[in-house]
């Protein structure tokens, strides 16, 4: 007996959590593994009711990060645009939807800048006028491009928000949109599906709270005017 006390205080046993720790870990990876099970592919980024409660009990599980440097380096990488859900109150998407379709969503980070890039097709063109030369035939293939937004990251005074100043839209397409092409509805339409870097003008600033973040997934909440609320899930690529 003496022994076996002289060897415990010689080499201390690690302390015993308390029981209450281990379920609310669990409980919390359980929440983020149904929610990736769950998301939508990266060509619909969208929200169903059954996800919406998800996102937002893994919200209250988050632990905020400790200093904004902290929260800057958990960013760092390459993510990808899985789900968004507009505030309530959000006007209602464009009517007729279902001109442009999304391929995939993509977002870096990198030394204090964001670049989000969006690649999209259009899956049918407007018909030829009857003036069309029979030799430049319409193309067999869709329209297809990429809209792109970046903004500079600045650090708050709160360790998990940001502030992003966008720099403005570049749009490239494969080709000239044919006679006939409704462009703005074609826009409308994208942006809508997009999140809210999108929605910024250059020169505008958004107030994002990262409101989950781990190794493979984040969750984060725009605060500014009229998009305050906005909820935009992206994972790890």
């Amino acid at each position: 007996m003496r022994f076996l006390l002289a060897l415990s205080l010689a080499f201390p046993l690690p302390p015993v959590l308390p029981l209450s720790i281990a379920p609310s870990a669990r409980s919390r990876l359980e929440l983020r593994d149904e929610l990736l099970r769950l998301l939508p592919p990266p060509s619909s980024p969208l929200v169903s009711p059954s996800i919406s409660p998800l996102v937002e009990a893994l919200e209250r599980h988050a632990t905020p990060p400790a200093t904004s440097p902290f929260l800057l380096l958990g960013l760092e990488g390459e993510w990808t645009h899985r789900l968004h859900a507009p505030p309530p109150d959000a006007p209602p998407p464009p009517r007729a939807a279902g001109l442009v379709r999304l391929d995939s969503v993509t977002q870096t980070f990198s030394e204090g800048l964001v670049r989000t890039t969006a690649a999209f097709h259009v899956p049918s063109l407007p018909s030829p006028s009857a003036s069309a030369s029979p030799a430049s035939p319409s193309p067999p293939h869709a329209l297809s491009g990429v809209l792109a937004v970046e903004a500079e990251v600045f650090p708050t005074t709160r360790p998990d928000m940001l502030h992003l100043r966008s720099r403005g839209h570049t749009l490239s397409l494969d080709r000239s949109p044919p006679e006939g092409f409704d462009l703005p509805r074609m826009m409308g339409e994208l942006v809508h599906s997009l999140g809210v870097e999108f929605r910024a003008e250059a020169g505008v600033v958004l107030g994002v709270q990262i409101t989950y973040l781990d190794e493979r997934l984040r969750v984060s909440r725009c605060t500014t005017r009229d998009l305050a609320g906005f909820c935009t899930v992206h994972t790890r690529i």
